[in-house]
């Protein structure tokens, strides 16, 4: 039980925020979880998830741009590994797992990360033993005084296993994360320069750029360039000149200090870098900047390059992710019509071949093909699945934010996940839709309309098919499940809290208790990540096999819940 614990922990890890401390049972699971497996000789078990888990990060993301992207599920392979580290008891599995560690690193922000989450290790260890809780433990210790001869050397080796000049950009890329610092983890591990280069990056960590800047040797030209260039780009005036320097050096968004941002000539240069994941990951932002003009070089780019159907990446992007990216154009279009309708401008319709109107219909037109592609290939737990959706429509869900896509409203996100399960499924007839709406008051079954088309952006235009109820659809849905003789191999809630997810529980086991639909499974997705239950002994990690709970939605959620329900994990 304790593996296949740990193994949820760490395919779930992109629906798991472990810097909010008030998940600190959840932390402590974890920890007591792998000091079971290593106490029971699983060492190698152990070892094999995170192996296990990074060939499915490997698949959960196309290949990227730039491979040192800090992704937000780096936090709880990070913690897994500094707990396994802490409990070991054997100086080969040690070894291991800070060859891991050094393997998974791929950026400072990594390494500060580990030193953050091996504080917690202690302080939870700590706290087990003290009436404190784990948050008054770090309030009173904040840092480690030492560290270990096998952690030392690993932070070491990921140092010195660097060239001079990607190592100058990674440090410059994250500079303070978690309250650690470059300069912090160089004073933990006392390193010795390997190299004169390594010896001026240093220099440079410990008493800034004004003590190297006269640095003149010909082996560091190339590092003095670099850091006189990014030293520059902090104080430029114009954007041009901001442009030329991130052009020059192949810098990312993470590189660039927050005043340069409003220099909407620098967005070009920082789009080019992109692959077709990282553009729809900031498409609102790109189109809230309004940086893509008609008939410009960047629009060009982007329809060319980026968004090009010959492109390998095209044909890899889920329906999903199209949906999603349909969606966030299409908020953008309406918030920028209801804007120009308060200022009462005459022009309040995205015109003929704008811009928008390229991307609307190429991210709907991409969103039809990956469909038809995803059906002649069988590829997604939807095809053949008979699927209950349950949606609320409340003021939550139409004015809250989704977490983790933080542009659009639970009501738009839950659109784009109707619209994509629907189309999905090989049979429309699988896939029914119960709705619970403070406006509707009827309770009924509605004909599915095959002959006409939803529209993103509106939910009005997806109440067709959709069964309708006045209160909680845990209030009505299971009975009406039962009454109807309807079963169903997977229920799936988009709510706007947890409050209903113990009752929601409490008639899923009373489903299968009583019909056929014993291996039904059950999918509740908290959109807007508001917690007001008390987390349960397990924190978010639910023990049944048959359950997932999800806070928020982003580009990644799909994937890992088609995972659990494929019973990849």
């Amino acid at each position: 039980m304790s593996l296949n614990y740990l193994k949820k922990f760490l395919f779930l890890s992109p629906t798991i925020n472990l810097k909010d401390l008030s998940n600190s049972k959840l932390l402590s699971n974890v920890l007591t979880a792998i000091e079971l497996s290593i106490n029971s000789q699983k060492s190698n078990e152990l070892i094999q998830i995170v192996d296990d888990f990074l060939k499915f990060y490997s698949d959960l993301h196309l290949k990227s741009a730039h491979t040192n992207r800090l992704r937000p599920n780096a936090d709880c392979v990070i913690f897994y590994l500094a707990c396994c580290a802490r409990k070991s008891k054997d100086e080969s599995f040690s070894h291991k797992i800070y060859e891991l560690f050094t393997e998974v690193s791929e950026t400072t922000a990594h390494l500060f990360a580990y030193e953050y989450y091996w504080h917690i290790v202690l302080q939870i260890e700590k706290s087990k033993n003290s009436s404190d809780s784990i948050q008054d433990q770090m309030a009173v210790d904040r840092s480690p005084k030492c560290i270990g001869r096998g952690h030392k050397k690993a932070l070491i080796n990921w140092f010195y296993n660097k060239n001079e000049l990607d190592l100058i950009k990674l440090i410059t890329q994250y500079r303070h994360m978690y309250n650690w610092t470059t300069k912090d983890i160089l004073k933990l591990i006392h390193m010795r320069p390997k190299n004169e280069g390594h010896d001026l990056i240093m220099k440079y960590v410990f008493y800034g750029y004004r003590n190297v800047q006269n640095e003149c040797s010909e082996t560091n030209l190339n590092l003095m360039d670099y850091l006189h260039d990014f030293e520059k780009l902090k104080f430029v005036k114009y954007g041009q000149e901001a442009v030329e320097i991130i052009r020059k050096h192949n810098l990312y968004l993470e590189h660039i200090p927050s005043r340069i941002f409003k220099f909407k000539e620098i967005w070009p240069s920082l789009i080019e870098q992109m692959n077709i994941e990282d553009f729809y990951e900031n498409l609102y932002q790109i189109l809230k900047k309004e940086i893509i003009k008609a008939n410009s070089p960047i629009e060009k780019l982007i329809f060319d390059k980026i968004l090009n159907r010959e492109n390998p990446d095209y044909s890899r992007m889920s329906p999903i992710s199209n949906c999603l990216a349909s969606q966030i154009t299409e908020h953008y279009i309406i918030q920028k019509q209801s804007k120009q309708l308060r200022l009462r401008s005459n022009s309040t319709t995205i015109e003929e071949n704008s811009i928008q109107e390229n991307l609307r219909n190429f991210f709907w037109n991409a969103f039809k093909n990956s469909i038809l592609l995803n059906k002649s290939q069988l590829k997604s737990y939807f095809n053949s699945k008979r699927v209950m959706i349950v949606v609320e429509i409340n003021p939550q869900m139409r004015n809250a934010t989704t977490l983790g896509l933080n542009y659009l409203s639970p009501l738009e996100t839950s659109s784009a996940i109707l619209l994509t399960l629907y189309y999905l499924n090989t049979d429309p007839n699988n896939v029914d839709f119960f709705v619970a709406s403070d406006r509707l008051s009827r309770v009924e079954l509605a004909d599915k309309n095959s002959h006409s088309e939803p529209n993103l952006g509106t939910i009005d235009h997806l109440l067709q098919g959709f069964v309708s109820i006045e209160k909680n659809p845990t209030d009505k849905i299971f009975e009406w499940t039962l009454q109807n003789k309807k079963f169903y191999d997977v229920f799936l809630f988009l709510v706007s809290s947890d409050q209903g997810n113990k009752k929601i529980q409490f008639e899923m086991d009373f489903v299968r208790a009583n019909t056929i639909s014993k291996d039904s499974k059950l999918v509740v997705v908290n959109l807007t990540g508001k917690n007001t239950e008390v987390s349960s002994e397990n924190g978010f990690i639910t023990p049944s096999s048959l359950d997932l709970y999800i806070n928020g939605w982003n580009f990644d959620t799909h994937f890992i819940m088609e995972s659990f329900l494929k019973e990849i994990f």
